[in-house]
């Protein structure tokens, strides 16, 4: 949803490539298709005025600005920064100028930790 939730955006495949789109909403209007060389992950900009999207290949960072309304405008993508290889997951910080991106630290297999009941086990230490 855009800030102020008369927009959504959303990744589609229906082109045989996930590809970024915008649509008025709750009345749904024509899809205006965003991006032409595929997409992976989408933010808006705080403001609203824009975009930021992760590549289909996930190398990469683009910014787009979005003027919607009566006239609808998309202008062109410009990247913002270059990620490294083998990304598993990535996220966006409220201000969207910093993400935070899970890469694998070797190659192989790991392990993870997950602590369930953490608070439980405060009480015992007091």
């Amino acid at each position: 949803m855009s800030p102020d939730e008369h927009w959504l955006a959303y990744v589609s495949s229906a082109t045989g490539r996930p590809e970024l789109y915008v649509q008025s909403f709750p009345m749904p209007g024509p899809k205006l298709q965003v991006t032409t060389d595929g997409a992976d992950l989408a933010w808006w900009t705080r403001d609203g005025r824009g975009r930021i999207f992760l590549s289909s290949d996930r190398q990469s960072l683009w910014r787009v600005d979005v003027a919607l309304g009566a006239t609808t405008r998309i202008g062109t993508p410009t990247q913002m920064a270059t990620l490294p290889p083998n990304i598993v997951a990535i996220d966006a910080m409220p201000d969207r100028q910093r993400f935070l991106a899970l890469v694998p630290e070797r190659a192989g297999t790991g392990s993870a930790t997950v602590v369930l009941n953490w608070q439980a086990a405060l009480g015992k230490i007091r």
